[in-house]
């Protein structure tokens, strides 16, 4: 049993399941009646099986017939899919866009990115990651990730493309009842003998070494350094009064009441979320991302 047939073999069974008659058939796939007949009895030996009773004057399809007509109605409305899919793909219309994310840019610049992406291009469907920059980088250059959010900082490859989403104004995280929680702003040198909470290091290690950096350069001493695993749990810590952290303005509905957000200063600073592509490889969904970043 061959079983290889292709497109037309299905093309002209559909069409035969429809109408139940060859002539008819064979005029709704423009083709001549004698041709027709051929192929519908090459499918059928190429399948191994009766697919017609031909002893009537009707045509009638057999129990063989009526199942393989069923599959076959399923494969060319997937074949159609395909092709409308693609079509629609390279029309920038639908298709899948790959995010990737960290958490600073999921707090501060993602959820009203997203929301709008999805009310100006409802038909795209996104596979939204949580990666670290570092991650999200390699898996831009692989081809595994259309565009990615992460923080400024870390070096990325001349393959990829880059522009800043959010300025987000630096702030110190301190209990609610801790003695500087009163305070207008903060320098990091005020913050000698305390706890400092910051991210694991292998998440971002040039934004890490620059954070510590500023502290020490400062004066500051931290008696120790703990390691969150999110920013969440950050602001956990800091509410439990176990230590002190950075975060950023657009994260104060995060920290919640028993967190007090300090400005910055000396040196005040900001920090910058970076969209990025690869540039040899840019998905034409990613179109739809410029009027969605123009919105405020």
């Amino acid at each position: 049993m061959e079983q290889q047939f292709d497109f037309r073999h299905l093309v002209a069974f559909d069409a035969l399941a429809a109408e139940r008659h060859f002539g008819r058939a064979a005029q709704r796939v423009h083709v001549a009646r004698p041709a027709f007949s051929r192929t519908i009895q090459q499918l059928e030996r190429r399948v191994g099986v009766d697919l017609v009773d031909r002893t009537t004057r009707s045509v009638r399809l057999t129990p063989a017939g009526v199942e393989f007509a069923d599959h076959a109605r399923r494969l060319l409305d997937a074949a159609r899919d395909a092709a409308d899919a693609a079509a629609s793909v390279a029309a920038g219309r639908g298709g899948l866009l790959r995010i990737g994310f960290t958490g600073p840019s999921m707090i501060g610049t993602l959820p009203g990115l997203l929301r709008r992406l999805h009310r100006s291009a409802p038909d795209l469907r996104l596979d939204v990651r949580e990666l670290a920059t570092a991650d999200q980088l390699a898996a831009l250059e692989a081809g595994d990730l259309d565009v990615g959010f992460f923080l400024e900082g870390t070096p990325v490859s001349e393959e990829l493309d880059t522009t800043a989403v959010l300025r987000d104004r630096s702030m110190i995280g301190v209990p609610s009842d801790h003695p500087l929680a009163g305070e207008a702003s903060l320098r990091l040198a005020d913050l000698a003998d305390e706890t400092l909470i910051l991210f694991p290091r292998e998440r971002n290690p040039a934004l890490y070494d620059e954070v510590v950096a500023l502290v020490s350069a400062h004066g500051a001493r931290p008696t120790r350094i703990e390691e969150a695993s999110s920013r969440q749990v950050a602001a956990g810590l800091v509410a439990a009064g176990l230590g002190v952290s950075t975060f950023t303005a657009s994260m104060a509905p995060m920290c919640g009441p028993d967190v007090a957000l300090i400005p910055q200063i000396d040196p005040e600073r900001s920090t910058t979320v970076l969209m990025g592509w690869h540039h040899a490889r840019a998905n034409p969904l990613l179109d739809h991302l410029d009027p969605v970043l123009a919105e405020p």
